[in-house]
């Protein structure tokens, strides 16, 4: 009996579907992912500081969960609410990957600084949707 993985179609809930897929089978547990559209998919054009609703990128998937249309979900913790709904439970956190994030630089704005990382020219533009990383570059760039 093949497990259904319920996800998000995101690149990262892509890759820690994958990533649960294969640690399955590695077990023998055939799996196959199946991608779910959330409003956090579907409504692109209101920022993510907007007053959302505790579920914006789960409730479709909790919805397939409790409906059975899949056996299990991946998905990060970052969006999960602190308590979870009825009949559903938390059942797993695999080992953490590489939690280091991605910085694109345009082509010539940047010298590189061996181990110490990258420095950004005087009047570099960084841009993020994350009120997170925007208030530690503020905290790292004033």
């Amino acid at each position: 009996m093949s497990i259904r993985i319920g996800t998000r179609g995101s690149d990262l809930a892509l890759w820690q579907a994958h990533r649960t897929r294969d640690l399955l089978e590695s077990l023998g547990q055939e799996s196959e992912l199946i991608i779910i559209k959330t409003s956090g998919d579907l409504i692109q054009d209101v920022p993510l500081t907007a007053d959302l609703g505790r579920s914006f990128f789960t409730k479709e998937i909790e919805e397939a969960l409790l409906e059975k249309r899949v056996d299990l979900a991946v998905h990060s913790l970052k969006d999960l609410a602190v308590e979870q709904p009825e009949g559903l439970t938390l059942a797993c956190v695999p080992e953490r990957a590489n939690p280091k994030e991605r910085l694109l630089v345009q082509s010539g704005r940047y010298d590189t600084a061996g181990a110490a990382g990258i420095h950004l020219a005087a009047g570099s533009k960084l841009g993020t949707s994350s009120p997170r990383r925007r208030k530690r570059l503020r905290e790292l760039r004033p």
